[in-house]
């Protein structure tokens, strides 16, 4: 015989309980004391702050009084003169070092004692004023002997340039002013000088065609010594440019020219005009 089962009884009206649907039950009891406390909590907090306040506001009444001050500076203000000067006076102006350290000047050149020393003339002596006026005079004299050599000497019973295929007149040439009638001497240097110019003197065709007349004399400084042509100057130009630029860069391309016989030696580093005309 089974045993019944009971089965749970439901007031009509009233929600249906079992086991997995417990009764409801009140909060208000638990706020409440969550109230209270937070209350309490919150007038002990304002009691401490007020206490601590009322301490440190009567605090420093209870305690001592600093002493008086007894020592002090009298300072009495005065109103001073105006000063004239625009400046502080000098022994009170300090001049402040600058940042950058100035630097140390050089010691002085020791000169060597093997070093050749050069004996000026004094001006005021009278015997070197007069030693220096007479060697010029010998120059000169010298100098203008040497001319006239050179434009009177007759040039003998053959004319050696004129059969010479590098001659002056074949090449229009002609060195301080002497012609065909100059010492042969200084025409064959001429001619040897003018050879080696004419073998660099290369102008345009163009410019030259149909212009046989024309004529650039350049006065060419030398070297008496050594033959290095030193400078040059286009004394009487074409008045063709491209033509004078090509004299003048022939002679630039020959470094040395060759010297003329010896007594003749000094007038070259006066200057010798060649003449340049169309090949």
């Amino acid at each position: 015989m089974s045993t019944p089962v009971p089965v749970a009884s439901r007031t009509p009206g009233t929600p249906f309980r079992t086991a997995l649907v417990p009764e409801k039950q009140s909060l208000l009891p638990f706020a409440l004391v969550s109230a209270a406390f937070h209350a309490v909590a919150a007038s002990s907090i304002w009691g401490v702050t007020a206490f601590v306040s009322v301490l440190s506001a009567f605090v420093p009444m209870c305690s001592t009084a600093p002493p008086p001050l007894t020592d002090a500076i009298e300072v009495s203000v005065v109103s001073l003169p105006k000063s004239k000067s625009k400046l502080p006076e000098r022994g009170s102006h300090i001049e402040r070092a600058a940042g950058v350290q100035a630097e140390a000047p050089p010691p002085p050149v020791q000169q060597s004692d093997l070093a050749y020393k050069t004996k000026v003339p004094d001006p005021k002596v009278k015997g070197n004023t007069d030693d220096s006026a007479r060697q010029k005079m010998l120059e000169e004299l010298k100098r203008q002997e040497l001319l006239d050599a050179l434009s009177d000497t007759p040039s003998g019973t053959v004319d050696r340039l004129a059969s010479d295929p590098n001659g002056v007149d074949d090449l229009a040439i002609a060195a301080l002013g002497a012609g065909s009638k100059g010492d042969p001497e200084f025409q064959r240097w001429v001619a040897q000088v003018q050879k080696l110019l004419m073998q660099h003197f290369k102008p345009i065709s163009a410019i030259t065609d149909g212009k046989p007349n024309l004529v650039c004399l350049v006065t060419i400084d030398m070297d008496p010594v050594t033959g290095a042509v030193k400078t040059w100057t286009v004394t009487e130009p074409s008045g063709i440019i491209p033509f004078d630029q090509a004299a003048e860069r022939a002679i630039s391309e020959i470094p040395s020219l060759p010297l003329p016989p010896e007594k003749y030696r000094p007038l070259v580093a006066e200057g010798v005009g060649f003449r340049f005309t169309p090949p």
